[in-house]
């Protein structure tokens, strides 16, 4: 997962640029030697990652789908063109 958010560097509505202090979240020889609490944390950190970059393509009206509803809860994503 890691290495397709790290490809959002090239998606072409909204390229991400991860923070210095941030690319140890997204290095594949560490996130191998965690195990426990500290694998579940860098994953929170993935997953933050990916929901903030969805939230920038909705504010830039890109196209979504939206899967449940809201007495169940539900998920948007974006539509269209994608490295993931």
């Amino acid at each position: 997962m890691a290495n397709y958010i790290k490809g959002l560097v090239h998606h072409p509505v909204l390229q991400l640029e991860l923070p210095q202090d941030l690319e140890l979240f997204f290095d594949p020889a560490r996130i191998n030697t965690l195990g426990g609490q500290a694998l579940k944390h860098n994953e929170d950190a993935l997953d933050a990652t990916i929901c903030l970059f969805f939230c920038g393509l909705y504010a830039f009206d890109q196209p979504v789908q939206i899967f449940g509803d809201i007495s169940t809860g539900y998920i948007i994503v974006p539509q269209g063109t994608s490295p993931l």
